[in-house]
């Protein structure tokens, strides 16, 4: 409360009051933040104190974890409220190291590191056991280690450095991310991914890494960062507007998926309620469709128990919520205890129903009156076993005709959809590969690959073969495969031994050597280059282009061949098709050097050739003129001669 001046003071007492005033005021200030801060903290502290242990909660049932993670909603709710009003104040105003008029409220990113890394904790509560306890605090931390980096890069002067410290924060924000995606796996059991589901925790977990991925974005756009916006209304509506969706958004769906388990639960309870009665009852009565306490029909146990329940209108809802939860064995009704049927919504009335009537049914075996037809069963089990012996072995056989009538004999006898199926498969196939083996055998291509010289296509018509089963081909085919291979290595060796000796130019030598390879390989193109080489330093230009022409033949992409077959017919004074061989090279090959020089060479040799040509026509038709102007001069005139008469 302050007090009302009585009279206007002199100007320096005015000063002095303001001055104290002022003093009073920022104290007033500074007791009821410390006040307001103390007590936030000894809520806090005492709710911890009195809550049960994160580690602990996260073992429990799913309720339990919902509502645990509700109470973290809350705290955020709270703190949220408190830092939001915290900024009114003028306590917590920052001034950026840098030049710039803004000046930031510390409580905004305060209030961030005190609620982040809660919403992350919910989130593993949320998933109990699925995931592993170290993210209970790993999680927080890399959220407080984000908002902190954060901070340190608002208050850096150098840009350089506030830089990298803001592209730390993304690198360690995205190691965050990469586990909230993994616990996504990791509770769905490797079932759902970011991109693909349909679980709660999912969506909540996206909808956070949604909602965060903008804080970044604007704290850039920010004089926080390179001072996009500079108005500050416009900053401070976006913070705001990020704040409220992100926290609004979450813990609005967080307390969707509790009300719907928490209903769903209910529901499940209300359906499946039963009185005391029928649970004793349930628990003394024998079990009447089991055989000496093993291969024990689930849906049988459901059956019988619900129906001495008084239940038996809901078994098939039952048998749904049994398929849901992944109970599909009396070995997997054993596994399940109070919490893990808690966790799954089934009604522990009606499982602990029939836990009790399987212990009965272990006990006392099969009833009396069922005996019947549990000696059918077991026949009719021993006649279907005998019928998928006799489909198993005509099956790995080619009698597709026996295979037929053994599968109507069982279709007849009632089997099993999937035998017939695998059955009528097995027979298609057959026939399908007795077609196949008909066309193979009949095939004049298939035959030429077998018998031929081409290695590639020889060892896949040998594969074929094995594959349809055709023997006596396939066979055929290993040994031309033998003989081609042994006949293959002489050529190799034969080459080798030729090489050597033209490179110590014992041509004629190298020569034979070729010319044995080839004998041993007809379709290796490297002898008759090799070969047509040897016949060029022998001069033996007219072998030499055959065998150029020949390795052309067998391989067209080896330019050495064009080249030597075209020097061979330049040799030959065949120059325009030894200049038609460069070009076939050259279009190959555009910019391979010695066809390029041989090309030029054969061109000015046809164009000397046809100077030469041009002479000899000219000298041929000056020795015609000179013949023929003698024989002019040496003719008489006939006829009248005139004579001029003088007068």
């Amino acid at each position: 409360v302050r007090a009302q001046p009585a009279a206007l003071p002199p100007p320096a007492l005015m000063s002095q009051e303001v001055q104290m005033e002022e003093v009073s005021e920022d104290v007033t200030q500074s007791c009821q933040i410390f006040s307001g801060t103390f007590f936030l903290i000894c809520v806090a502290f005492l709710v911890a104190l009195n809550s049960d242990s994160p580690f602990y909660t996260k073992k429990r049932s799913a309720d339990r974890r919902l509502l645990a993670g509700l109470r973290m909603g809350t705290y955020v709710a709270i703190f949220s409220a408190f830092f939001n009003f915290f900024q009114l104040t003028e306590l917590d105003d920052f001034a950026l190291p840098r030049s710039t008029s803004f000046v930031l409220d510390m409580s905004r990113p305060v209030e961030w590191i005190c609620t982040c890394p809660l919403m992350q904790a919910a989130l593993v509560l949320m998933a109990g056991d699925t995931v592993p306890d170290y993210r209970l605090w790993m999680m927080p931390l890399l959220s407080f280690s984000v908002l902190t980096l954060g901070v340190v890069a608002v208050s850096i002067s150098d840009q350089y450095a506030r830089t990298a410290v803001f592209c730390l924060g993304s690198c360690v924000a995205m190691v965050m991310f990469y586990y909230n995606r993994k616990q996504i796996l990791e509770f769905s059991y490797g079932e759902e991914g970011f991109f693909s589901g349909s679980s709660e925790f999912r969506s909540l977990s996206i909808l956070l890494i949604m909602t965060w991925i903008p804080f970044p974005l604007w704290f850039l756009l920010s004089p926080e960062g390179v001072g996009v916006i500079t108005d500050v209304g416009a900053i401070q509506v976006g913070w705001a507007v990020l704040n409220m969706i992100a926290k609004g958004t979450f813990l609005a769906y967080f307390q969707r998926v509790k009300s719907k388990h928490f209903a769903e639960m209910h529901r499940s309870m209300a359906e499946f309620s039963m009185n005391g009665d029928d649970l004793a009852k349930g628990s003394e009565t024998k079990f009447l469709d089991a055989s000496a306490g093993e291969g024990i029909d689930l849906h049988a146990l459901l059956e019988e128990t619900m129906m001495f329940l008084g239940l038996k209108t809901k078994v098939g809802k039952f048998k749904q919520l049994l398929k849901k939860a992944r109970v599909t064995s009396c070995s997997d009704l054993d596994s399940l205890d109070e919490l893990a049927c808690r966790d799954a919504m089934l009604p522990w009335e009606v499982v602990y129903a029939m836990k009790r009537r399987l212990i009965a049914c272990r006990m006392h075996g099969v009833a009396p009156a069922r005996e019947e037809k549990a000696k059918e069963d077991a026949h009719r089990h021993v006649e279907h076993q005998a019928h998928i012996s006799k489909l198993v072995s005509l099956a790995m056989g080619q009698d597709v005709e026996a295979l037929q009538e053994a599968i109507a004999l069982a279709t007849k006898a009632g089997l099993d959809m999937p035998h017939l199926d695998l059955a009528q498969a097995r027979v298609q196939e057959t026939l399908r590969w007795k077609a196949v083996k008909e066309y193979l055998a009949n095939n004049a291509g298939f035959k030429a690959a077998l018998e031929g010289s081409d290695l590639a296509a020889l060892q896949g018509a040998i594969e074929v073969a094995d594959a349809a089963g055709l023997q006596e081909q396939a066979t055929r085919g290993k040994g031309n495969l033998k003989d081609l291979s042994s006949r293959q290595a002489a050529s190799k060796a034969a080459m080798k031994r030729g090489i050597s000796l033209f490179k110590e130019q014992c041509f004629d030598a190298a020569e034979t050597c070729f010319s044995e390879a080839i004998q041993h390989n007809p379709t290796n193109a490297d002898a008759f280059l090799n070969r047509s080489a040897a016949h060029v330093r022998l001069r033996n230009w007219a072998d030499a282009e055959a065998d150029a022409a020949k390795a052309i033949e067998l391989d067209p992409s080896n330019a050495k061949s064009h080249h030597s077959r075209a020097l061979a017919l330049h040799n030959l004074d065949d120059q325009q098709g030894a200049l038609a061989a460069c070009s076939v090279g050259l279009a190959e090959h555009p910019g391979n050097d010695p066809l390029l020089r041989l090309n030029d060479k054969i061109q000015a040799a046809i164009q000397a050739q046809q100077s030469v040509e041009e002479e000899e026509e000219a000298a041929r038709l000056a020795q015609e003129e000179q013949e023929r102007a003698p024989a002019q001069q040496g003719a008489l005139p006939t006829g009248p001669v005139p004579v001029r008469i003088a007068i």
